[in-house]
């Protein structure tokens, strides 16, 4: 829209549009596709898909929740992910087969398909390819992509200085 649009315009095209009251979001970011992924389980943006479910978390009936446990936000788990004691998910889209270990936090972020995130490891704002092993500890943040595949040691990446 910001190209095209403005080319068509410069070469006298006529452009039209229409306005439409319905849902409408860009997903074309990971963070956009977060908010509107959080919409749907929230029923801001309703679908038939969902048969009517309408909360703070949507967790596939093969995934296993542990107790004490905090899905928020519009949290997604899919088939098979493990959702260790203690973590904390807030808008967060976690695939199948992902395992989230103890004490965890993921806060507004994708985490891919066969993923682990390790003990007490802290994700905001990223996103964890498939099969990435984040190591205990470890602070994502602002944005941070982790590539499929890649493995981050214990406490290999932190931001803050407690220990």
């Amino acid at each position: 829209e910001r190209e095209v649009f403005p080319a068509l315009l410069s070469d006298g095209v006529k452009v039209c549009g229409y306005v439409d009251a319905s849902y409408w979001r860009d997903m074309g970011t990971p963070e956009e596709f977060v908010r509107g992924s959080a919409d749907l389980v929230r029923g801001i943006a309703p679908s038939p898909a969902l048969g009517g479910h309408r909360g703070e978390q949507l967790v596939h009936d093969g995934a296993a929740v542990s107790p004490g446990a905090v899905l928020i936000g519009g949290t997604v788990v899919g088939r098979g992910a493990e959702i260790g004691p203690g973590a904390r998910l807030d808008g967060a889209v976690v695939f199948d087969g992902v395992r989230i270990e103890a004490g965890s936090v993921i806060e507004r972020s994708i985490v891919g398909f066969g993923a682990r995130i390790g003990p007490r490891a802290l994700i905001r704002d990223g996103v964890i390819g498939d099969g990435a092993d984040i190591g205990a500890r470890c602070e994502l943040l602002r944005g941070a992509r982790v590539w499929p595949g890649v493995a981050i040691p214990d406490g290999g990446i932190r931001y803050s200085s407690d220990v």
